[in-house]
């Protein structure tokens, strides 16, 4: 017991030293990203573990002046991810696979995150952390809720984040995202034709349903929304498969 104190009070002794060298960054992303939950780093003098956090921060691109965002309902789809992080997301094929980067724990760690997307209504509450760059986002953190949410939902989802943007990335806004996203929000709908609210927030007796931007989905009209999720339905049918995403034509091929 004396020793799982001392490990908590050395990990708060940590945060307020990580705090202190990165004063505007939330209090989240220092306790999911740069402050461990195990190790005993308490021997090391104060300026190895500054230089570690800051070689840590400039792999990253980042540096202590970084402004982190909160996106509470961030629409979640493959495209959006930069070519290494989206490769590794279907690579890692739902939690089947590691491609041989020896992650500690990893069907364990998969298995707690699908348990506990489940009991919070399929996805995860809890922010992952993303890097906005001119080729995509970069996951920086959350990898195993993220290809269990890409699991349940291939055509995409809405979760949380935080959103940074790595220096020397001129152009590149991260609220240029969120503005489309925002202007124009994904909704679901089923084989019935009626708008069921938000992408990838139904119940498991719903089925899968097909999500588009709000704007084409009123546009197809309840009879074209009813012909696209039954066509998505024919050809995905599987609610629970796991890998890549299977693209459906909203309209069907003319015959």
């Amino acid at each position: 017991m004396r020793s799982k104190e001392f490990i908590i009070e050395y990990r708060d002794r940590l945060l307020q030293y990580v705090k202190s060298l990165l004063p505007t960054w939330p209090d989240y992303v220092l306790k999911d990203w740069l402050v461990p939950n195990k190790g005993d780093f308490s021997n090391l003098p104060d300026t190895e573990l500054k230089n570690g956090i800051m070689e840590k921060l400039k792999g990253q691109g980042l540096s202590p002046s970084t402004k982190w965002q909160l996106v509470p309902d961030m629409k979640f789809t493959m495209n959006m991810f930069e070519p290494m992080t989206k490769e590794r997301l279907i690579g890692r094929a739902g939690g089947h696979s590691d491609m041989g980067l020896d992650v500690p724990r990893d069907k364990e760690r998969h298995a707690t995150q699908a348990s506990l997307a489940q009991q919070q209504g399929g996805v995860r509450k809890e922010p992952v952390l993303l890097i906005k760059t001119a080729k995509g986002y970069e996951l920086l953190e959350g990898w195993h809720r993220t290809i269990q949410h890409f699991a349940k939902y291939p055509d995409g989802y809405t979760g949380p984040a935080y959103v940074a943007v790595a220096q020397g990335q001129q152009g590149v806004d991260v609220n240029e995202n969120l503005r489309d996203w925002f202007k124009d929000k994904w909704v679901r709908f089923g084989p019935d034709g009626k708008i069921r609210g938000d992408c990838a927030r139904g119940s498991e007796s719903e089925g899968k349903p097909k999500c588009l931007p709000q704007s084409k989905a009123h546009a197809l009209g309840k009879k074209g929304r009813a012909s696209a999720a039954a066509r998505k339905r024919r050809q995905d049918p599987d609610a629970n498969r796991s890998g890549a995403a299977i693209n459906v034509s909203t309209k069907g091929k003319k015959k």
